[in-house]
């Protein structure tokens, strides 16, 4: 049987980012950006501005307070935004542009609240809902529906973090993340009574794929496309079918071993009856080279049997989470 090599690709692209950032920043070598300067911020009058930062700290920190720019225009309500910002426009930040709205895809790091709003739309993100591709499977064929980016969640209440890296610490563990099932209404007064769960999407991109072709392990003309989203492995839920798997073997290598012993017997009563003159001495003498002719192969498939029942076992015993081989992990968890 072939060895399965497994080979982490991203290690190094990961690296070489995390290098990339290192050199380059405003501490670092020669990047200091573009300008040190203090935003120049609209006094618009549905636009709170808190901490404008001076010359000294430049763009600083400051927090903006105002109407969400579609469902707030012509003095809509409930529509406000909250933004929690770090470098405002970021490093291309220049004080002869008059700042009049926050656009978050252009800030440094930001906290952004929004009473009502698109929530993927202010980053380009895509939307784990809705389809995404023309046939279903942009992985394969390339040809994406409209942006390509699903059907974006709309006139909801959202809360987005965005930066370089984002991290959550928690002093003693339990970071939960809940999704759905809480509170009777949305935002907007709709009845809360459908979730769409927690979706982890990298680089951006979601391929659309076929479910039932994914699964078929006959089907090698598929390709399963690369940016799939598909459902996370429940650990327990996993180790009881695998069990039942490992069972299935060590059942059939128990009838196999029981099969080749009682095999092996009856040559040995034969070789036993030749003595006994039960057999004339020529039958019996082709019975008994028969038999040492297979013994070699007796004892192969014995030795076999015997070890795929010990394997069954030790692997019912290895999902243990106590074994660090193990395929449950002793902390994360998800339904």
């Amino acid at each position: 049987m072939a060895k399965i090599k497994s080979v982490d690709i991203n290690k190094k692209h990961e690296q070489e980012l995390i290098e990339r950032l290192r050199d380059s920043g405003d501490l670092y070598n020669e990047n200091l950006g573009e300008w040190r300067v203090v935003p120049n911020i609209s006094t618009a009058k549905d636009m709170l501005v808190v901490g404008r930062g001076n010359k000294e700290a430049g763009a600083a920190a400051l927090i903006a307070i105002e109407n969400h720019p579609y469902y707030g225009k012509d003095g809509g309500d409930f529509a406000s935004r909250i933004s929690i910002v770090a470098g405002l426009r970021g490093h291309s930040l220049h004080e002869s542009t008059l700042i009049e709205r926050v656009e978050p895809i252009r800030d440094a790091a930001g906290v952004y609240i929004t009473q009502r709003g698109d929530a993927q739309t202010p980053w380009d993100l895509v939307s784990p809902v809705g389809q995404h591709s023309e046939d279903w499977d942009y992985g394969v064929s390339g040809k994406r529906k409209e942006t390509g980016k699903g059907m974006t969640y709309e006139a909801g209440s959202d809360v987005t973090l965005f930066a370089d890296t984002i991290q959550l610490a928690a002093r003693s563990g339990g970071v939960n993340i809940y999704a759905g099932g809480v509170g009777k209404t949305l935002s907007n007064g709709l009845p809360n009574e459908m979730f769409v769960g927690v979706n982890l999407i990298g680089a951006n991109r979601i391929d659309d794929y076929d479910a039932q072709r994914t699964i078929d392990d006959t089907d090698n003309d598929y390709k399963i496309p690369t940016y799939s989203l598909q459902p996370l492995v429940k650990g327990h839920s996993l180790q009881r079918y695998l069990n039942r798997m490992q069972r299935q073997i060590g059942d059939k290598a128990n009838d196999k071993f029981s099969k080749e012993i009682g095999n092996t017997i009856t040559k040995i009563t034969d070789i036993v009856a030749l003595f006994a003159g039960v057999f004339s001495m020529g039958a019996g003498a082709a019975k008994a080279a028969t038999t040492v002719a297979e013994v070699p192969l007796i004892i192969n498939v014995l030795g076999q049997a015997a070890t795929d029942m010990y394997n069954s076992t030790v692997a019912e015993i290895n999902a243990s989470p106590v074994f660090s081989d193990s395929y449950l992990s002793r902390w994360n968890k998800t339904n």
